[in-house]
């Protein structure tokens, strides 16, 4: 049960979002407030979570560990540091989003058509996945610090003979 996890809460997460994008799309329907202030709010995500990956990619390797040990722990990093990126993605296709919104809205033609309907509720749908994911973001960081000093703890603890 424990591997299907990620997938459940995957799922659960999309359908949520996707309740939530078509509930609340006639909200942001021609709302510029609503609008700027998610531009804001993922332009900032985006520029934290880049600062975010950049201070915790850590490319130290254990000098005593062996090879095997190494590899594992490169594969962990990378697989950490591809959830942040499809993250950061993310962020940034909310912001294209809107930014194709913003520029069908001023031409009549699309004002109030189905391409911006979509991309409406594209967006909100993308913002909601990402938020949701991006409250477990602090918990990994974390985890991820907890277990680097861990490890960093057991080499450096003194072995008393038994």
């Amino acid at each position: 049960m424990k591997k299907y996890l990620p997938f459940l809460r995957f799922v659960l997460i999309a359908c949520i979002s996707a309740f939530l994008a078509w509930k609340g799309q006639p909200f942001v329907h021609g709302n510029e407030k609503a609008v700027d202030l998610i531009i804001n709010v993922f332009a900032i995500l985006a520029g934290f979570l880049i600062a975010i990956m950049t201070l915790f990619s850590d490319m130290r390797f254990d000098e005593d560990a062996n090879w095997r040990q190494i590899q594992i722990r490169e594969g962990v990093q990378e697989q950490r540091y591809i959830k942040h990126s499809m993250l950061f993605y993310t962020y940034l296709a909310v912001l294209v989003c809107v930014f194709l919104v913003i520029l069908l809205a001023h031409k009549e033609e699309y004002k109030n058509g189905q391409i911006i309907f979509w991309l409406e509720r594209g967006y909100l749908f993308l913002a909601c996945m990402s938020i949701f994911y991006s409250v477990f973001l602090p918990g990994n960081l974390i985890k991820s610090r907890k277990e680097e000093f861990q490890k960093l703890m057991d080499k450096k603890k003194p072995k008393y003979p038994n």
